[in-house]
């Protein structure tokens, strides 16, 4: 079975930037780039021509002597011969001038040692792109600021996909391309979701020399080499057209600088740009947009990241929003927070249009606003959006739901009435943590308001327990607590809820255990991945009827588990059980207790950690329930009255204390 995994050639790719440490990552992207290329072309002989110079015993035999030299020679053979296929690229990378021949030296015997690149060792034909995707990223995030200039985070790219989604035999651009991240995706979720062999054309524009020069390596290390990337500044000269006309496309994806300033230029096919141009330094935000509209086909979707003042500003923004909006093309604006994106920390969100013929989510006079600015993980460096975020949000925009504190449907005459201010806070208020107003009859004369017990009852009754139970009856209107004390009556609730717990366990792992079943049967069938929609279905339908957990939830742990798992999903459908097999003997470190496991036993246990999370899921919604009562307990156990009880019987005590001590209260004071 292959050995080399794109998590192994990732790793391989980190060391090889960390053999020096005087020059950051993103320095020597370059000549990693160029070294890579030249070691896979080698090893993938059918993929290029490969002149003498530019064969890789060729390269190290002669590095010991003068390896810049060995490296610039192949470059430029390789090239020469590969005209159609590389263009210009190679020569936009640079052979690091900030690493001495000796850095260099030790660059190529590293590959020549470490990087593992030939077919009959590679778990997937694309693993030595997907390694080096993953590397671009970790490369990105490194960089800071200057990583956002080529590099989009992968679960923004993953969103836009899901949002546009795209499908078998369709066109996929992105006019400011970067490293061709969200080209990958969306070629990668139409293989997944139609069948490996389904085709989907990819076009993209760069402006950036370097960046452009990264995501054709980035295409053809993946294997599409034929996608039509360019290079050129879009907004004022875009390159995808025929006879004199724009290109038009099925789905346009793109994450452009965000609030670039756009200095008066000549801007070629100006027809794009119908409801206005942001003359003298204005913000190009709308203008992007409206490009993403213009090349749309009428039956196309389109998605892009902008910052929030673009839903905002005025002057000619806010004629160009307007335009938009009343010719129909605004579908969806979602708020996704700050600090998402490497070396900035700007608020963004995600614009959703369409064409004039395009399916509707919604109504045509309704635009779908999502806040989901809490949708992120804390991470490190930068906030990130997790699979079950991307998961509720591509949820929600499908159902075309409205989520208190989440998302509403807005009517186009409510926007107008707002001046065609798109900011999400007008539309949809986050849901305040605070708790509801304190009930002063409660605070004042003692007992818990029947209302609030009875608002939160059904989320007890899902867990087995009746939360009038735990109160007794006080006057009408209110309840009292136990006389063991509302602490007491707290720690209870866990063994309350354990029946019901139980229950649902078992129900979690009976699912799990069909949605094994169904994975066995398609193993090697390479429909395994084209699943995914249908195991979702297969773990939430039986437990969404109990409670306890709501669909949203499940579905979330599903898409991390589903993300965590890929690769080996993956090896499960193209491979079989014994590729699956060979892949955890490789990942685990007592591959002889793997072998004594059954098929059934192997696939089983890719589910462990989805039920645990699923577990996890439960413990916090019971969690929150204590919570619930304690907060009462907080908020009413001890009343005015109750503080007034307690003063009266201090005093009586100090009285009864100084008669016995034969003091009186003159006599104290004396």
């Amino acid at each position: 079975m292959p050995i080399v995994t794109a998590e192994k050639l990732f790793n391989a790719l980190q060391g090889a930037a960390k053999l020096r440490g005087q020059a950051q990552p993103s320095e020597q992207l370059g000549v990693i780039s160029l070294t890579l290329v030249l070691k896979w072309a080698y090893e993938n002989s059918k993929a290029l021509t490969i002149p003498e110079q530019a064969q890789w015993p060729s390269i190290t035999a002669t590095a010991d002597k003068d390896p810049r030299r060995a490296l610039e020679v192949a470059q430029q053979a390789l090239q020469h011969n590969n005209v159609k296929a590389l263009g210009e690229i190679l020569e936009i990378l640079d052979v690091s001038r900030r690493l001495n021949s000796r850095d260099l030296e030790h660059l190529v015997h590293y590959f020549d040692e470490k990087v593992q690149l030939h077919p009959d060792l590679l778990e997937f034909p694309d693993a030595a792109g997907e390694a080096y995707d993953q590397f671009l990223s970790w490369s990105a995030e490194q960089a800071g600021k200057m990583g956002g200039e080529f590099h989009t985070p992968r679960s923004v790219g993953d969103l836009l996909v899901r949002l546009t989604s795209p499908s078998r035999g369709q066109s996929v651009y992105d006019p400011f391309a970067g490293s061709a991240g969200m080209l990958l995706r969306a070629r990668q979720y139409v293989s997944e979701r139609d069948g490996i062999d389904a085709t989907l054309d990819l076009f993209g524009q760069e402006i950036n020399r370097s960046t452009y020069a990264l995501a054709r390596l980035n295409l053809l290390l993946h294997g599409y080499g034929d996608a039509s990337l360019t290079l050129g500044n879009t907004l004022t000269d875009p390159r995808h057209v025929s006879c004199g006309k724009l290109l038009h496309f099925d789905r346009v994806l793109t994450n452009p600088p965000m609030a670039m300033e756009f200095v008066d230029a000549a801007v070629q096919h100006q027809e794009r740009m119908k409801y206005g141009i942001t003359k003298g330094r204005g913000k190009a935000d709308l203008m992007n947009l409206q490009h993403v509209v213009a090349v749309l086909k009428p039956t196309g979707v389109g998605a892009m990241i902008a910052p929030h003042g673009a839903l905002f500003r005025g002057g000619v923004e806010g004629g160009i929003r307007r335009g938009i909006i009343e010719d129909g093309h605004l579908a969806a604006v979602i708020g996704i927070g700050a600090n998402v994106f490497y070396g900035t920390a700007v608020p963004a969100c995600v614009i959703v249009v369409r064409g004039t013929e395009a399916p509707r989510r919604g109504p045509r006079d309704e635009v779908l606003f999502i806040n989901a600015e809490r949708e992120v993980a804390t991470g490190r460096t930068q906030n990130v959006l997790k699979p079950q975020h991307i998961e509720r949000i591509v949820r929600t925009y499908e159902s075309w739901s409205t989520i208190p504190g989440f998302s509403r449907p807005v009517s186009i005459s409510e926007i107008a009435d707002n001046g065609f201010n798109l900011n999400i806070g007008r539309y949809v208020e986050a849901l305040s943590s605070e708790e509801p107003q304190l009930d002063v009859r409660a605070a004042i004369a003692g007992g818990v308001p029947r209302a609030e017990v009875e608002s939160k009852a059904s989320r007890f009754r899902a867990f087995g327990i009746d939360a009038f139970q735990l109160f007794q009856a006080g006057r009408p209107g209110y309840l009292t607590f136990l006389a063991e004390g509302y602490r007491e009556t707290a720690v209870r609730i866990q063994h309350m809820a354990a029946g019901r717990e139980r229950e649902f366990k078992v129900a979690s792992q009976k699912a799990w255990k069909d949605a094994a079943a169904e994975l066995i049967d398609l193993a090697g069938s390479g429909r395994v991945l084209m699943s995914r929609d249908r195991l979702m279905a297969l773990l939430c339908a039986p437990l969404t009827p109990l409670g306890l957990v709501d669909t949203d939830a499940l579905a979330g742990a599903f898409a991390s588990w589903w993300e965590e798992y890929h690769n080996d999903l993956r090896s499960l459908d193209h491979y079989g059980l014994l590729g699956l097999r060979a892949r955890r003997e490789s990942a685990d470190n007592s591959p002889s207790a793997l072998e004594r496991k059954s098929d059934d036993d192997l696939v089983m246990g890719l589910g462990e950690g989805l039920l645990l999370q699923i577990d996890q899921l439960v413990a916090a919604a019971r969690h929150e329930l204590t919570k619930s009562f304690l907060g009462w307990g907080d908020r009413y156990a001890l009343s005015l009255a109750d503080l007034e009880k307690r003063r009266e019987d201090a005093s009586a005590c100090l009285q009864l204390r100084l008669r016995e001590m034969g003091l009186t209260d003159s006599g104290y004071g004396s």
